[in-house]
């Protein structure tokens, strides 16, 4: 029996099973599953940051912090979760939508048959599932096909200014977010997006920041969710995942190393001092 009870505590005494009842964030059975989201669109050699809003059969529409000549044909790569489309946009027209950032009205042209045919598998999912526009068709803007927000018209909130923003990843408490707009660590925000056609809000928390002032990513904590939100939320979740979104798993390597950082505020110390006089 003292035997078995040993052998019990050697195992429980290893690090990597002592470590995460001393640090929450190694504790995979309490946090809510993060999905990664691939949506953006990039003007295939030009480096910069693009957030795209819309998207049709015939264009779409995106914010940016750059100038492009109105009537320029740029080639695009679309991503969007698991669709990877290569098409030539034409600017047709240009907005100021703040201070930081200009709306582009693309229309796509010279698409091959392979590229139109999965333009149109994306369009078919997002018709099954996500927040649409019509097309107008009693204002001066008429469009030939409705347009499908694919970024979730997703935008912040922060100190009055209004800034779209690309989303990274996604779980029911919180998200990873790309924007040009500067947020302080702590301080509030508000999350805005779309879903079923409906615009939802929820007040978050910048908890962490990363990268450089104008391109930097952002981690937001959700506070005092409403029931409304919550269904909201997992809506948006499941409709990530049929675009193929991605669950997010923890590294071994960063497990590792997370549980190393966190020795010498648990028991293992007493561990790892009789190691060292066995040595």
């Amino acid at each position: 029996m003292n035997l078995a009870l040993f052998a019990t505590a050697l195992i429980f005494f290893r690090k990597h099973m002592i470590a995460p009842y001393f640090n929450p964030r190694l504790r995979w059975w309490e946090q809510d599953q993060r999905y990664e989201i691939d949506i953006y669109l990039k003007f295939l050699g030009i480096d910069k940051n693009v957030i795209i809003s819309d998207i049709s059969a015939g264009g779409c529409y995106i914010y940016v912090d750059f100038l492009i000549d109105k009537g320029s044909e740029l080639p695009v790569l679309i991503v969007c979760g698991s669709f990877h489309i290569t098409v030539t946009a034409k600017i047709m027209r240009i907005a100021k939508e703040s201070e930081q950032y200009y709306g582009y009205g693309l229309m796509f042209q010279k698409i091959e048959e392979i590229e139109k045919e999965g333009l149109y598998q994306l369009i078919r999912k997002l018709k099954t599932f996500s927040s649409f526009e019509s097309d107008n068709a009693d204002t001066d803007e008429k469009r030939s096909a409705s347009r499908y927000f694919i970024g979730y018209n997703l935008s912040i909130l922060s100190e009055e200014e209004h800034c779209p923003a690309n989303l990274l990843d996604i779980s029911r408490s919180g998200c990873a977010i790309h924007t040009s707009n500067d947020m302080a660590a702590n301080s509030n925000c508000l999350f805005n997006f779309r879903v079923e056609q409906e615009n939802y809000k929820i007040i978050s928390k910048v908890i962490w920041k990363k990268g450089e002032q104008g391109s930097r990513h952002y981690g937001l904590k959700f506070i005092g969710l409403e029931r409304k939100n919550k269904i909201a939320l997992k809506k948006m979740i499941i409709y990530a995942e049929k675009l193929g979104a991605k669950k997010r798993k923890m590294s071994k390597s960063y497990y590792n190393q997370q549980c190393e950082e966190k020795l010498d505020r648990t028991p293992y110390v007493i561990i790892r001092k009789v190691k060292n006089l066995f040595k």
